[in-house]
């Protein structure tokens, strides 16, 4: 997956670039395009296969040992939060453990959860008191295995004080697709968990 967003379908600018976030990796927007109505896929009906069991499995095992890393640093909490986890870890270990072309992405949904500016009626301008915007952004994300097999998580981006509506929204974005994405693939091990059900009850 490329990070470059020269190519993007927000023609994001290196003003916009160069801004500092919490994240380390931002995803390629040109690369999101919201599945269509015929496409979609019931959730209730998917199973997956052997390859993806096994692969999911593994990512898992990873997820884990890096959290059992993690407990030496945050000593006094033996269960780090998975949120502790980077993104940048998190997409090196699904480019390593599915392949590069064994996972993609899709964002279906962009919503705007809350700004601080409001409109002047009289110029038809957005303003704010201190010249600055500030907003925070919901992404609804989708990963999507080679063989099929998805899941589908909100991520939350958030920006403040920026100099402008667009600067504002765009970093929003950027950081609402980087941790819908992170929450999707670790949200995989649910798979596992219901797997072990579906096995229990048919038995």
């Amino acid at each position: 997956m490329s990070d470059s967003f020269f190519d993007s379908k927000y023609n994001v600018d290196p003003t916009v670039q160069s801004l500092p976030s919490s994240v380390t990796f931002f995803p390629d927007m040109k690369e999101f395009e919201g599945p269509n109505s015929d496409d979609q896929i019931d959730t209730d009906s998917q199973m997956p296969t052997d390859w993806e069991l096994k692969k999911i499995g593994a990512f898992q095992s990873r997820i884990e040992s890096i959290q059992r890393n993690m407990e030496s640093v945050y000593s006094k909490n033996r269960n780090p939060s998975l949120s502790k986890i980077s993104a940048h870890q998190v997409f090196g270990l699904a480019n390593e453990i599915f392949g590069f072309n064994g996972w993609s992405s899709q964002v279906s949904e962009f919503r705007i959860v809350d700004e601080n500016f409001q409109y002047d009626n009289e110029e038809g301008e957005e303003y704010t008191a201190s010249g600055a915007f500030s907003a925070k952004f919901c992404a609804t994300v989708r990963i999507t295995l080679k063989d099929g097999y998805w899941n589908e998580q909100d991520g939350i981006g958030e920006s403040h004080g920026l100099p402008s509506k667009y600067l504002c929204y765009s970093k929003c974005k950027k950081e609402a697709v980087t941790d819908g994405m992170k929450k999707a693939l670790i949200g995989f091990r649910l798979t596992l968990l219901d797997y072990e059900r579906i096995k229990k009850e048919q038995q």
